[in-house]
């Protein structure tokens, strides 16, 4: 049986988390050891048509307790796409809640279904220099056209 300081921080940290999940964030699948990176959005916002292929949107929120200093990620449909954050660099760093956001557009035939979970592959580099490559997966979604 729980003490009452021990039940209430445990009331509150269940409060805390249910509270964070309604204003939409993500947590690391249970079980899994703590990722850098929370995947927030990933998908093709309103745009008008390209003929050359759609502009994918990637954001990221860092949950690390170390800057990063390099992100890039790979997402995995029948090809691998690659994808740069060059906003976060040594001068930049993404830190501890922050979120960092790009995009780029997917020229040629790219085979993806909205609503579909991918595979995405992030690899960076902290400020310390230690390197990660972590695996996350997101569903894609897919706004209307303008």
């Amino acid at each position: 049986m729980l003490d009452r300081p021990a039940l209430l921080l445990a009331i509150g940290t269940v409060t805390m988390a249910a509270a964070m999940v309604g204003l939409g964030f993500a947590f690391p699948p249970v079980g899994s050891p703590q990722s850098p990176l929370v995947v927030q959005s990933l998908g093709f916002p309103p745009q008008i048509p390209n003929p050359g292929g759609p502009r994918l949107q990637l954001t990221v929120m860092d949950v690390a307790a170390t800057p990063i200093v390099h992100l890039a990620a790979t997402l995995y449909l029948e090809t691998p796409f690659d994808i740069e954050f060059p906003n976060v660099t040594q001068s930049s760093p993404l830190f501890l809640g922050q979120v960092a956001s790009t995009a780029a557009f997917m020229i040629g035939p790219w085979p993806y279904s909205c609503g579909t979970s991918y595979t995405l592959e992030f690899v960076g580099m902290y400020s310390g220099g230690a390197e990660f490559d972590e695996r996350s997966v997101a569903p894609l979604t897919c706004a209307q056209e303008m």
